[in-house]
């Protein structure tokens, strides 16, 4: 009787075990994986070996397409001045800048009038943001945004270089909406003031939003690949969810408004 309890009792052990495992590795990690610093996700995507090309989807239909670009510059760094004396072993690469590049169009009619956008933002070795540049209309009725966070100033353009309409401000000019609105003017002021309103302090590109990030699961045609899940929230909603494969490449991007960027991996099964 005491061997046959204690075979049941081995033997419900190790079913429990591989329950638990199983659930650890495939069942629990699919919705509540383990918790990932926000920044070691953003430098994987910031240091992904390949770029990524996304199709703009709006409730599951192409509308449009996505080219984003990211890569690091590095130095050489010596860990000890008894180094400096040229061991190899004592030199490390660190990242000492990011950069990413965005561009894409989406089609809302004729060929010709294909909404462009594109995105052009520098970042120091600490994530810290330098400059960005961001484009939006149809050609050649582009809206630009330029913005220093050295300088410590804004420059907003419309159509063509040397052709069009520019207003440059100052980080100081952009805490007074009323007078942001004596200097822009017209109908895409509603459009540029909350944009604008983030540069009074650089930490507020993202102050507004909380960030969390964890590991999870996605099916890459019949396979199950391990991927990060980077979520933004504001006034605890969801609002974007980004899917990042383990080296960094952008899978999926979910959107307020039923729109959404699928990499073409995805958009192939």
């Amino acid at each position: 009787m005491f061997q046959r309890l204690l075979f049941l009792t081995i033997v419900a052990f190790f079913a429990t075990m591989n329950v638990l495992l199983w659930r650890v590795e495939f069942g629990g990690a699919s919705r509540f994986g383990s918790p990932v610093p926000v920044e070691v996700v953003l430098r994987r995507i910031l240091t992904a070996p390949d770029d990524s090309s996304l199709e703009i989807r709006r409730d599951g239909e192409r509308i449009g397409y996505c080219h984003w670009i990211a890569g690091a510059a590095e130095e050489l760094v010596l860990e000890t001045p008894e180094e400096l004396e040229g061991l190899p072993e004592g030199m490390v690469k660190q990242p000492t800048s990011y950069a990413l590049h965005v561009d894409g169009g989406i089609l809302t009619g004729p060929i010709e009038q294909r909404l462009r956008f594109g995105l052009e933002l520098s970042l120091g070795g600490e994530l810290d943001w330098r400059e960005l540049v961001l484009r939006l209309g149809t050609e050649p009725k582009l809206w630009a945004l330029k913005a220093s966070a050295v300088a410590r100033t804004a420059e907003i353009s419309y159509g063509a270089p040397g052709a069009g309409w520019q207003r440059q401000l100052t980080f100081d000019q952009l805490r007074d909406p009323r007078q942001l609105l004596l200097e822009l003017g017209g109908p895409m002021a509603a459009v540029w003031l909350p944009i604008l309103a983030q540069f009074q302090d650089p930490a507020g590109l993202s102050s507004d939003f909380s960030w969390e990030a964890r590991t999870d699961w996605m099916m890459v045609g019949g396979t199950r690949v391990q991927v990060f899940r980077l979520e933004a929230r504001l006034a605890e909603r969801r609002e974007v969810s980004v899917l990042v494969s383990r080296v960094g490449e952008i899978m999926r991007v979910d959107l307020p408004g039923g729109l959404s960027l699928v990499n073409e991996v995805l958009a192939s099964f």
